[in-house]
């Protein structure tokens, strides 16, 4: 059966995403006090850890695209304390933790139901291996037969082993809803349906489009914008400390932390390419005014500044970098692992 399900590129999105910076994200496993023992605001504590200890149930990370909700995500899963507390819900049963991060991106088993299924299945039958048997069991497989796996059939199929494995408790952690593409209705429902199996928990991670938010809306859930200031504040300060430590503009230093911080509005990404181009104005010498201005002239949403990034690109080098943009999104249908976001060929387009 593993064989069968198996596909190369099933955690392929999942183990590209990087590393968080460092100390950000700790404040997701934090409730009421942080890890110097200080009072976490209420209006910013997540429970999280509540819901990981709580009774089964559906948890939803909301974000704007950029925000880190994949990087979040990944953060979660190679915690400690994400095992240590669902250990507290299962009540001492072991537990299992299975992930699937959708990426439109990538193949069509990416971004497809069925290659959530197959990815989850595989996860499962590793970590509990005599489950194959009872599934060749209830399948009926003779030996060396192998089954024909329609969506419909790997979700009864993955229902069954989950079943199976009463004894046991799951945490199936989805990253990237909005990536998937098909019937999101459909997506859900199946979701809610293994859910609702008394040994499952579920972690679903998305941008907050309306369809989701409709379906969601009841979960609990926190939205990514609305937390990670201070992560950002962080990251753009330490980015800055390379190039300017050493000039006397240590209060610049912060102020310009904060400035990009706040102007960010929660997404990371727009804070890391602004951050970029501020370290090369300042080690190409650019005095305090002018890092002010690049800084106050960037546009605020993350379209918008792609298109001032390519708009930058001197007319001698836009034909090559429209062919090489062609060539890329060409490719990525017979590679997974390349892509070109849906923001980057709008803003080709614009220059054209």
């Amino acid at each position: 059966i593993l064989s069968s399900i198996f596909y190369p590129e099933h955690a392929l999105r999942r183990e590209n995403v990087k590393p968080p910076w460092e100390n950000t994200f700790q404040w997701i496993f934090h409730e009421e006090h942080d890890d110097h023992d200080r009072i976490i605001d209420p209006k910013n504590r997540t429970g999280f850890s509540g819901w990981l200890r709580g009774s089964n149930s559906t948890y939803w990370i909301s974000g704007k695209a950029g925000s880190g909700k994949s990087t979040l995500m990944s953060y979660i899963l190679h915690n400690y304390r994400l095992k240590s507390n669902l250990k507290i819900w299962s009540q001492g049963r072991d537990v299992h933790i299975l992930s699937y991060f959708f990426w439109r991106a990538g193949s069509e088993l990416q971004k497809s139901v069925t290659g959530m299924l197959r990815s989850l299945l595989y996860q499962l039958i590793e970590e509990i291996p005599n489950a194959a048997d009872k599934l060749a069991s209830n399948l009926r497989l003779t030996s060396g037969r192998i089954p024909v796996w329609t969506e419909r059939n790997l979700a009864k199929t993955f229902k069954a082993a989950l079943a199976a494995a009463a004894s046991q408790n799951f945490c199936l952690c989805i990253d990237g809803l909005d990536e998937f593409e098909g019937d999101t209705d459909e997506l859900l429902d199946l979701i809610f349906k293994l859910q609702s199996l008394k040994n499952v928990k579920c972690c679903l991670s998305s941008r907050p489009e309306t369809q989701l938010v409709s379906r969601l809306a009841a979960c609990k859930q926190l939205r990514l914008q609305d937390l990670n200031l201070e992560d950002i504040r962080q990251f753009v300060e330490e980015k800055l400390n390379c190039c300017i430590e050493n000039r006397e503009v240590s209060g610049s230093r912060s102020w310009l932390a904060s400035s990009i911080a706040f102007k960010a509005e929660g997404v990371f990404l727009w804070a890391a390419l602004v951050t970029a181009s501020a370290v090369r104005g300042l080690q190409a010498g650019d005095d305090d005014e002018m890092v002010r201005k690049r800084v106050g002239s960037t546009p605020s949403a993350i379209e918008a500044l792609f298109v001032q990034m390519l708009a930058s690109v001197e007319n001698v080098h836009r034909g090559s970098l429209a062919f090489y943009i062609q060539a890329m999104r060409g490719k990525r249908q017979y590679r997974a692992g390349l892509s070109v976001s849906v923001s980057v060929s709008v803003a080709l387009m614009t220059l054209r």
